[in-house]
């Protein structure tokens, strides 16, 4: 299991500036080096943690371990803030769901589908032939 056996990391006692203005002692988190990420990614995963824990419960045990895994996991795979991969996989789920749930439904439409698609395809080919008869 990931993070078995998680320790929250200590407090140092160095003093080095951060991009906060105030000092790296000063921060506490659960992000830390030894999970890949660098300092800006550390602060952008304490900052989807935070957001997390706000807007949804507070997690506990492996539960919260998922948790830290995908905010690892889409951090490091520059998906955070990417509208790109957000446009994407906007409608991604829908069809897999109504493939997996609503089999029967996509059946039954289906034809109207196919009949559309033919009606389309002879109106650009009637269309087509016009705009031949039409040049000298």
């Amino acid at each position: 299991m990931p993070f078995a056996g998680y320790e929250r990391r200590s407090r140092t006692s160095t003093s080095e500036p951060d991009a906060w203005g105030g000092d790296a002692s000063d921060r506490v988190g659960v992000f830390g080096s030894e999970h890949g990420l660098t300092p800006a990614q550390q602060r952008i995963a304490e900052c989807l943690l935070g957001r997390a824990d706000r807007h949804r419960s507070r997690l506990t045990g492996p539960r919260f371990a998922a948790r830290i895994g995908g905010i690892i996991s889409a951090v490091k795979r520059g998906l955070v803030g990417n509208s790109a991969w957000g446009r994407k996989m906007l409608a991604h789920r829908g069809g897999r769901t109504m493939a997996l749930h609503a089999l029967h439904h996509l059946r039954a439409i289906a034809p109207a589908g196919v009949r559309a698609s033919v009606i389309a395809r002879e109106r650009r080919k009637l269309r087509g032939r016009i705009g031949n008869k039409r040049d000298p």
